[in-house]
């Protein structure tokens, strides 16, 4: 099943204004985290400062226009990105970041009413999810996470705003619970043909075969789908995912890049930076480098020549 698509001159917009070192696709949007340590560290080693979270977003301005954090308490991230994203002239995805304590949800929800009360939260503020893959997780099931949902939505609503609210999780998860479609504001799912180890030459064909049946089913309840996670890892190895490397990751973001734009598909991209982190936090290897950057700020060599690639035949 070989993926091929049209040609998209006239929808992508390739500039190479930075010489070498740029990638100036636009996408939708990118995944964005301002840790940089694990867990058990202190925050001034697990948590970038607002100077680096501004370096951030004007490095991401070049490739999106849309940042989505995951949550509000984590690194006081909102405080954080919410004025630079502003800075940079980037819009911002709001997360409320959940576990099966409701006590934590309260947490969230306290940052949230600061937010609000000190005017960070805007109209710069596209979108809200509550909770990222915790039913996945097996944390709560389906229900609890629409109460939890409810409960945000209702909070802010109450305070005049109309952010459209949504629970992110994998496809499966929505395929298996008809019930978060109904309950949510649109369908944000994640989707990595990586973990389900894809052959990289039929990733993105596999990502549009996953997603046809639930767009329908989204569609027929006028719901749309966001592709809130995708991507593909650079380096390590892990037997139950695909084969990561610099030149799998270019080639899985070209081939999805253009299917995204063939088929209409609002996406963001996982993720912004490399996190290095997480291997010391207990994560696999392959999840240090999912980033399009490197963790100071320079892009990996890989995306630049695979935008070239990208006009090749045009």
């Amino acid at each position: 099943m070989k993926l091929f698509l049209p040609t998209l001159v006239a929808s992508v917009v390739l500039m190479l204004n930075g010489g070498a070192d740029a990638l100036n696709i636009k996408m939708p949007g990118v995944n964005y985290n301002s840790r940089k340590g694990p867990d058990w560290a202190p925050d001034s080693s697990k948590c970038k400062t607002a100077s680096e979270v501004q370096k951030d977003m004007l490095a991401l301005k070049s490739i999106t226009d849309k940042v989505r954090i995951y949550s509000l308490v984590d690194c006081n991230q909102a405080e954080l990105v919410l004025p630079a994203a502003k800075n940079a002239g980037l819009k911002v995805h709001l997360g409320v970041w959940t576990t099966n304590s409701h006590d934590y949800l309260l947490q969230e929800k306290a940052k949230l009413a600061g937010l609000i009360d000190s005017g960070l939260y805007d109209d710069n503020v596209i979108g809200l999810h509550v909770g990222s893959e915790t039913i996945y997780r097996e944390e709560i099931n389906a229900d609890t996470a629409i109460s939890y949902m409810k409960e945000i939505r209702d909070y802010i609503r109450s305070r005049g705003k109309n952010t459209p609210v949504t629970i992110a999780d994998v496809i499966d998860i929505y395929y298996a619970n008809q019930q978060l479609i109904d309950a949510v504001d649109y369908v944000s799912v994640n989707q990595f043909s990586f973990w389900e180890r894809s052959d990289v030459n039929e990733g993105a064909a596999v990502t549009l075969d996953r997603l046809k049946s639930l767009r329908v089913a989204a569609a027929n309840k006028g719901k749309i789908i966001v592709i809130s996670e995708v991507g593909w890892s650079s380096g390590g190895s892990d037997p139950a995912a695909g084969v990561a490397s610099p030149e799998n990751q270019a080639k899985f973001f070209s081939d999805f890049f253009q299917m995204a734009r063939s088929h209409n598909f609002d996406y963001y991209w996982y993720i912004a930076f490399d996190s290095k982190w997480r291997v010391t936090n207990g994560g696999k290897e392959v999840e240090a480098d999912f980033g399009i950057f490197q963790e100071d700020d320079t892009m990996k060599g890989n995306f630049p020549r695979q935008a070239l690639g990208l006009l090749s035949g045009f």
